[in-house]
């Protein structure tokens, strides 16, 4: 339904941005809601024509401009053509820098006061602050004060906040809340009838619809009260002298200019007093949200890059003794400050995509022809009569054929330098440094310099004051490794932090708080939260994964037997089976000398064929160089990737779709929307092979276990894989104890994909770490070539109790757990107890801190592993010989409630890996087979570990991060 768009815009999407931009060049063509046809636009002579030249084509989408008509009023927002233009002819001088010089005073009033709010917060010591909503309450004050000449907040820890400033600051949430509402409801609303019997509709629909009634009162406080603040305005104005000096902003502020200049315009320039009132809110908007989120932005790279913090604050410093506080003149003339300013603006413009449509059938010039795809090069495009142009703020300030092949990166310092030829040769249309940030032509964005002027004097203010380093948001950056170091370092075992939307959040790794997470408190208090586990079972059926309580209790009794150290004996047949034939496959790679071979995808195809024949009795991939792949291997091996796409439809949309009609019904609704959005079909599809091969294989099982033991052997796994083992005994259970197929064919997915990604990647890990220490390779492969000289091929006893083997498995999982989150809810109120006292804001020491039902409880697993009061000062190093010695005895002494060697890296309590030991084995026999036979070396010094729900390698070399493992491999066996 949604085609493309739902991937562009996703609240992750800078990847796809990049990779779209460098893939298809300055224009690209794709669909959009119910398949209509857009341009994805960044080509400098295209965009000329789109902002400057053809602007008359290219314009507004009517929806938008209605629907911003009905929330801001009849403001440059919600104009077009010559309405447009004579309403900022009149808004341009107050824009000028005549007026931005007298705007400076009033910016330091407001900025000050910033300033002793956060001096009050950390006078005791480094405090965490929510800096972006200090930022957004602070540029709602300044264009409060220098805009409307009123203020909404005293910018104080405990100031009691207008309603305005509540409004306007909830308007993005709110609107957003109402999307196809906004462009398509509204809109419709606005052509019935009278005002009054459209209002009398609104407020019709606002009974029954919540987010309809938020709207529409943020809409009218934000309108009573600037009618309330114009009044005063005009009134004032009429007294003159004493009663305009009284106004906050003394009557400089933009609206008492706009006001006078109105009432002094000719008769065809004058706008109507509902034209000014629209103005107003207009430009709060448009002043506070990109305003605040450039100036988070700053700080947040400032934290990132604490050499440029500190260069910027010796640049200011040094102005502010000699000149005292900076003017306009000063701050315009700190390079380092504007350059920060500046880079920034180019690699994060706050709006990254603005939307356009084209009034009629047009032809769109390129400056570098693309390709059709019937391969014909063009050096213009017909563009049919409404075509969406989405125009990339972001594709053409990050242009590497522009700004060099350092673009994607943060350099303040490539602005103290005359900019390459290729950016000023490309003539871009911006009227900002030839970014389009704050585009360009009629439309530009006519407060670029007043938003500039704002941010030199927060910095100015605050940098020299302050030092900014990293906040809890980086919790889930897939390149956090720093930050979670820095937190558990830093703040202790439990850290208190506002999620998504505020929304309460521990950050866990304290002993006794997990003990009572994961085991104590677990089944009644700590569990998986209900979106999580409803969007599991739509994906795996009711597995492990998608059960809590009883019935997950009642699937783990019944599965345990399988996973038994007994069985586990029994296995490894079934594993030098599938391990040899990566061992040839390799051997046949390097059999002509050393080769580059990319580990990960040979680790992730050896793993699932581990889990399918040992785990299914099944084998879906012949482990060849050319082999045909089952086409269930490669959709649980694409899973991941697809479902990152969809990740606020698994656990948004596709539960609600869960509960409405029958599955039939269900089912159809997924069916339709499969139609038009692509990312839901691959899932529907990759969820369809998933389970109709479970089906078939599970139906399989069954007929043979009726048929006997000559049927079983005629299988792969000869009955002695995970599924048939648990068919007997699930025949064999009691009634009580007995699962329904149904749960039994959904353990089928949910332990495949359990099994296989988490194993290739530790595996991975494994030989990329033995790349980096060739010492502990060859001490491994001594071991484990003595141990086969001795036994041959190494059976369990065997594999078990080589040491240095075990130590390595156990220091990879230690320092490199392959899920460095896991994420619980607390279900009802809680106090959680605490091993060491964590310090509260107001500096008291708490042995136990409160959950409130509803808090995200983020467990650290690398934070527990890594602690050095536990581990020893040398922690973060990789050493397998700490596990040749007995461990520290505070190691003991914490309880640590893992299941596995006191960490927490497969859990512990009722939830904890169930296969843990199952993928130990598995690893063992990898590395016996293949250590002995391949060295294995890094060839690639930019090997880097991304950091998602399950961490994974991938070459950094400054563009797409995209998941491999390039390994040199020299065959040494005999």
């Amino acid at each position: 339904m949604l085609g493309n768009l739902s991937e562009l815009i996703h609240p992750r999407a800078w990847q796809f941005h990049q990779q779209i931009a460098e893939d298809f060049g300055g224009v690209l063509k794709f669909k959009g809601f119910l398949g209509e046809s857009n341009l994805y636009v960044y080509d400098p002579k295209a965009l000329h024509h789109v902002v400057v030249k053809d602007q008359h084509i290219f314009e507004e989408a009517d929806l938008f401009i209605l629907s911003n008509k009905l929330i801001f009023g009849t403001g440059l927002l919600a104009t077009t053509g010559d309405h447009h233009r004579k309403q900022r002819k009149m808004l341009n001088p107050v824009f000028s820098i005549a007026h931005m010089r007298e705007m400076i005073p009033i910016f330091y009033n407001v900025v000050n006061k910033l300033g002793d709010s956060f001096q009050r917060k950390v006078e005791n010591g480094p405090q965490t602050i929510d800096v972006l909503s200090w930022m957004t309450r602070t540029a709602l004050e300044l264009i409060g004060q220098s805009g409307l000449g009123y203020s909404f907040d005293p910018l104080t820890e405990d100031g009691t906040e207008h309603p305005y400033s509540i409004s306007v600051k909830r308007l993005v949430s709110a609107t957003d809340k109402l999307t196809f509402s906004r462009f398509v409801i509204l809109p419709l609303v606005a052509h019935i009838g009278t005002p009054r019997l459209q209002r009398a509709a609104i407020d019709s629909l606002s009974v029954f619809w919540k987010n309809l009634k938020s709207l529409r009162d943020i809409v009218d406080i934000m309108h009573d009260t600037s009618v309330t603040i114009f009044e005063e305005k005009r009134e004032a104005l009429r007294q003159g002298g004493a009663a305009v000096e009284a106004l906050a902003g003394q009557g400089k502020d933009i609206i008492s200019i706009l006001l006078k200049a109105n009432i002094s315009a000719s008769e065809k320039d004058r706008l109507p007093d509902s034209e000014l009132l629209g103005q107003m809110t207009t430009l709060t908007f448009a002043a506070m949200d990109t305003t605040s989120n450039a100036l988070a932005r700053i700080l947040h790279l400032l934290c990132e890059h604490q050499d440029a913090q500190d260069k910027l604050r010796e640049e200011i410093v040094k102005a502010q003794r000699q000149h005292g506080q900076l003017q306009y003149d000063d701050l315009v003339n700190l390079p380092y400050l504007d350059a920060i300013c500046r880079e920034t603006m180019r690699l994060y413009p706050p709006v990254a995509i603005l939307l356009r449509e084209a009034h009629q059938d047009a032809m769109l010039p390129v400056s570098k022809p693309v390709v059709g795809i019937d391969g014909t090069q063009m050096n213009e495009i017909f563009v049919p009569k409404g075509t969406k142009i989405f125009i990339s703020t972001i594709a053409s300030n990050r242009n590497p054929e522009l700004w060099g092949p350092d673009s994607y990166e943060w350099k303040p310092e490539r602005w103290l330098s005359p900019l390459p030829d290729a950016v000023v040769d490309a003539k871009i249309p911006g009227v900002y440094s030839h970014l389009m940030t704050f585009l360009g032509g009629g439309r530009a964005c006519i407060g670029f310099k007043f938003s500039q002027l704002e941010m030199k004097v927060v910095l100015a203010t605050l940098i020299p004051k302050f030092r900014f380093e990293w906040s809890m948001f980086e919790l889930s950056n897939p390149r956090a490794w720093q930050f979670h170091h820095g937190i558990a370092e830093e703040f202790g075992g439990v850290v208190k932090f506002k999620g998504l939307l505020g929304e309460n959040s521990l950050y866990v790794y304290d002993p006794k708080a997990l003990q009572h997470i994961v085991v104590k408190d677990q089944p009644h208090i700590y569990e998986e939260g209900d979106l999580f586990l409803l969007g599991n079972k739509i994906i795996f059926g009711e597995g492990l994964f998608s059960t809590t309580g009883d019935l997950h209790r009642r699937q783990r009794k019944m599965l345990n037997p399988v996973f038994s150290i007994a069985h586990m004996r029994d296995m490894i047949p079934i594993f030098y089976n599938v391990v040899e034939k990566l061992g040839k496959a390799l051997q046949k790679k390097v059999e002509e000398g050393p080769q580059t071979v990319e580990m990960h995808n040979w680790m992730t195809r050896t793993a699932l064929e581990l889990i399918g024949q040992s785990g299914l009795g099944y084998s879906f991939d012949p482990l060849t160089e050319g082999g045909t792949e089952h086409p269930y291997s490669i959709s649980v091996k694409s899973f991941v990737d697809v479902s990152d796409k969809l990740k606020f439809s698994r656990f948004v949309i596709l539960p609600f779709i869960a509960h409405i009609g029958t599955r039939r019904f269900q089912r159809a609704v997924v069916d339709f929307l499969s139609m038009f959005w692509k990312s839901l079909r691959s899932v529907r599809d990759i969820v369809d092979i998933m389970h109709n091969t479970s089906v078939d294989i599970f139906e399989e099982k069954k007929k043979a276990l009726q048929q006997g033991d000559a049927a079983l052997e005629g299988l792969t796994g000869k009955g002695k894989d995970v599924i048939s083992i648990l068919l007997k005994a699930n025949m064999a259970a009691s009634e009580k104890d007995r699962l329904p197929d149904a749960e039994l064919l959904a353990q089928m997915s949910t332990l495949t994909f359990a099994a296989m990604d988490t194993t290739s990647n530790a595996l991975a890990r494994i030989l990329h770490l033995l790349c980096d220490h060739q010492e502990a390779q060859d001490k491994l492969r001594e071991e484990i070539t003595e141990a086969q000289k001795q036994h041959g091929q190494l059976q369990y006893d065997e594999l078990v109790s080589l040491p240095y083997l075990d130590a390595i498995c156990r220091e990879t999982m230690r320092l490199h757990p392959p899920v460095p989150m896991l994420l619980r809810e607390a279900y009802q109120d809680a106090i959680l107890p605490v091993s060491k006292p964590v310090i509260g804001v107001d500096g008291t020491k708490m042995d136990k801190v409160f959950v409130p039902k509803g808090t995200n409880i983020f467990i650290s697993p690398t934070a527990s592993n890594r602690n050095p009061e536990l581990w020893g000062s040398d922690a973060l190093e990789w050493k397998p010989e700490r596990w040749l010695s007995p461990l520290p005895d505070a190691v003991i002494d914490a309880k640590i409630p893992g299941v596995y060697s006191h960490l927490m890296t497969f859990l512990g309590g009722g939830r904890a890996c169930i296969g843990f030991k199952f993928s130990q084995l598995e690893m063992k026999v990898v590395l016996a087979t293949l250590i002995p036979k391949f060295k294995f070396e890094c060839e690639n010094k930019n090997i880097f570990w991304s950091m998602n729900g399950i961490v994974h390698p991938t070459v950094d070399e400054g563009g797409p991060l995209h998941t491999q493992l390039p390994l040199k491999v020299t065959y040494v066996g005999t």
